[in-house]
């Protein structure tokens, strides 16, 4: 994606992009998985400080934020100090990626469906952000 000049998109904008791509995908997914059952109130996740909760759309969408932000803020950051920054990048977004396909199995009580479309939402933020810092390379 370029801007209309046909330069790579800035940081800051491939950055907003990746996070609602990641937001309104990751919420359409809830929405229709909640729709056919997938997330049942009895499926618990481990939260912070022992308080587990189930899954809602709160914070499916707070973390379908979080995780392109902070993604588009260490890739900034690695343009910084290294000139593999991309490769550098794309190595820590597959790292966190693969560590973050344990998570979906930690919730309690979840049915297949559930963590199946968890480990999508995960694959979702991830596919987001890489694509749109990918946009910002020249």
């Amino acid at each position: 994606m370029t801007d209309q000049s046909g330069q790579p998109l800035g940081l800051l904008k491939a950055g907003a992009w990746a996070v609602l791509l990641a937001a309104a995908v990751n919420a359409v997914l809830y929405l229709v998985g909640d729709a056919l059952g997938a997330f049942p109130p009895d499926a618990i996740a481990p939260g912070p400080e022992g308080q587990a909760r189930p899954i809602t759309l709160g914070p499916v969408l707070i973390l379908s934020v979080l995780g392109p932000a902070v993604g588009a803020a260490v890739y900034g950051t690695l343009r910084q100090f290294t000139n593999r920054a991309w490769l550098v990048f794309v190595g820590i977004a597959l790292a966190v990626l693969l560590l973050m396909a344990v998570l979906p199995f930690q919730v309690e009580g979840a049915p297949v469906a559930q963590v199946v479309i968890l480990q999508v939402m995960h694959l979702v933020a991830g596919g987001a952000t890489i694509a749109m810092m990918a946009r910002t390379r020249p």
